[in-house]
Parts: C-alpha cells; structure tokens; sequence
C-alpha cells in the first residue's frame, strides 16, 4: 500500500512517469512512481499493523500508534492487578525487565 504526501490519498499502484532526458548515458528516459490521483511523486510505502491490520507508515514493533496506546493502556491496567513484591518476582522470573 502507498501513500501521497500531497493529497492524502492510499493507494496499491502508482501511476508511471517517463521524464526524457539527453543527458543520460544509459537509458533516454527515468522513471518515476506517481501518485493516480493528483500525480506527485512525494509518495511513500504504508505497512500493515500486526494487530488491526490497518496500513499506516508510523508504525513501532508492528503497531499503529493507536493499537500501541490501547495494548500499552491494558497492559498497565493489568500489573496493576499485582503487589510490589510480584512485581519483583516478575521481574527476577523475567531476566530484570522492568515492568
């Protein structure tokens, strides 16, 4: 999936742009990947989240920032369900990660 800087817009395939060139000593011509609806060529590749499957090009381990707030938000909601001193063992169980 890609995405226009320009107008916004998501979209699969770019439409292509054949700019011709004398000076260019291998080809006559460069080819340049345009976006369909307002044909710039500020575009850019969007990935898939893991977890919602929505295609975004912020993306952290795998999640757009809004599955990230709602996993980190449940995951805090449930250490909270823990004593300090779980907590430590979790930690020692856990080679000293920090949670």
């Amino acid at each position: 999936m890609l995405f226009c800087n320009h107008c916004g817009e998501k979209f699969e395939t770019p439409n292509i742009l054949r700019e011709y060139h004398n000076e260019l000593d291998e080809s006559p011509y460069e080819e340049i990947a345009v976006c369909p609806c307002c044909g710039d060529s500020d575009i850019e590749v969007l990935h898939k989240c893991k977890i919602c499957g929505e295609y975004e090009h912020n993306l952290i381990a795998g999640a757009c920032p809004v599955c990230r707030l709602d996993l980190v938000s449940r995951f805090r909601n449930m250490l909270m369900q823990f004593t300090g001193i779980e907590k430590d063992v979790l930690n020692e169980l856990y080679d000293g990660e920090c949670f």
